[in-house]
């Protein structure tokens, strides 16, 4: 068995939400190629589409017409996507539009005063019981927040402030304690760069009242995050060769593929240009290399956030032990996947077990079984980590609904270049 052939992945994810929220508040027409058809990203479309923004899927793009918002219904309901709530929550603030922002159980549970609080503070009313969804924008004053300093690394935080103070009269500086996937920043100055100034760990927005964001034609490039699944499946497999083009090679982005590298992946980039300021390559991915095991700080896990699970799979692979730590926010995804890399792990006949709050230990080995009956918690992460697991025991390959959530082509593409 080994994986073989050339794929395209759909559109990154989380580029995908930031063009359409951005989309909707520019002057014109924009034009947006490759949207991934995952259920956040059509959650985020539909969401703006209430509030009374025009946007048609044509045959090889999304056209939206920016323009005024009108109000939604009193409910938008942002189903499973914490990227859609977190980002609507400053994008609804700084068009002053009032409505009540909500999500289903999972959603509900994971925390939302990272984006509730410093919206307070820029003089808006908002509701937010116990720090979770249901969060109610009852109105809103806009005042600049001087300068604030990010307290945990989020990327998600860090959009909904950009787009908030987007609305303020005066200078907002944004302050990150690590740097984290700077997608908005760069589709903001590949549009007009007098907007938004950012240095290292500082981001200065300077709102232009006189002056609008034009419309924009972007061409997303493939997400990593999903590319990562069938890397995972080409280093472990013998004889593998796979070619992945138009890859989004974000430095932000791709830790991942920096650390298979450092582990002894054969990875190669032949081909990298910059579009819309964003990094695309096309890479070789090749397997049957001996990979090492690794120890990983908490200052690289922004930069590979959403691959934790599958790469904890590849650790629990290679003989030695592997230590992973500053992982506390794996807890609120939609699952606590911390704990349920370790089940899984565990499960299938390997080690693998948290150490603290935000560490996991995983030693090693060069078969593990019994991946039939692992529960993926419904969580896309951990159920393509099993998929992954199967394959790689030769087992019967699941492909969950619940994958949709991220990757509805997974199957698809797997069996396009998985041979027997």
């Amino acid at each position: 068995m080994r994986i073989f052939g050339e794929i395209s992945i759909p559109g990154d994810k989380s580029i995908a939400h930031r063009a359409i929220i951005l989309a909707s508040i520019c002057a014109g027409e924009s034009k947006i190629k490759n949207v991934p058809d995952s259920k956040d990203v059509l959650t985020t479309i539909n969401l703006i589409r209430k509030c009374g923004i025009n946007i048609q899927e044509k045959s090889n793009y999304f056209s939206i017409q920016g323009g005024p918002f009108s109000n939604p219904d009193t409910i938008l309901d942002c189903k499973n996507s914490g990227t859609s709530m977190r980002l609507l929550a400053g994008l609804l603030s700084y068009k002053k539009i009032p409505c009540t922002l909500i999500g289903d159980k999972s959603l509900s549970s994971r925390p939302m005063e990272r984006v509730v609080d410093p919206l307070i503070k820029m003089g808006n009313k908002i509701d937010c019981i116990n720090n979770h969804a249901p969060i109610k924008l009852e109105s809103f004053s806009n005042q600049s927040l001087g300068e604030y300093q990010i307290p945990i690394p989020s990327a998600q935080v860090k959009s909904c402030l950009i787009l908030a103070s987007l609305g303020c009269s005066k200078k907002t500086k944004i302050i990150e304690k690590i740097k984290t996937r700077d997608h908005l920043e760069l589709m903001i100055n590949a549009i007009d760069d007098s907007i938004l100034y950012s240095d290292g760990l500082e981001i200065v927005i300077d709102p232009n009242k006189d002056k609008k964001l034009d419309g924009f034609e972007i061409d997303i490039p493939g997400d990593v995050s999903s590319a990562s699944y069938l890397i995972a499946a080409a280093i472990m497999l013998n004889k593998s060769e796979l070619i992945i083009s138009n890859l989004l090679l974000n430095p932000y982005r791709i830790g991942f593929i920096d650390t298979l590298i450092e582990m002894g992946a054969d990875i190669e980039v032949e081909s990298e240009e910059v579009r819309f300021n964003e990094r695309v390559g096309r890479i070789v991915v090749r397997g049957g290399k001996e990979l090492s095991p690794i120890e990983i700080t908490g200052d690289k896990i922004p930069y590979m956030i959403d691959e934790i699970p599958i790469l904890s799979l590849i650790c629990a692979h290679i003989n030695g032990k592997s230590v992973i730590s500053g992982l506390e926010e794996l807890r609120y995804k939609e699952s606590d996947r911390l704990e349920g890399i370790c089940h899984i792990i565990t499960d299938m006949g390997g080690s693998a077990r948290i150490v603290g709050k935000d560490e996991i230990h995983i030693e090693g080995e060069n078969k593990l079984y019994n991946t039939t009956k692992l529960n993926n918690f419904n969580d896309h992460r951990l159920a393509m980590m099993i998929s992954i697991a199967q394959i790689l025991s030769r087992d019967a390959v699941s492909y969950p609904e619940c994958i949709d959530i991220s990757f509805p082509k997974f199957k698809y593409l797997m069996n396009q270049v998985l041979e027997a």
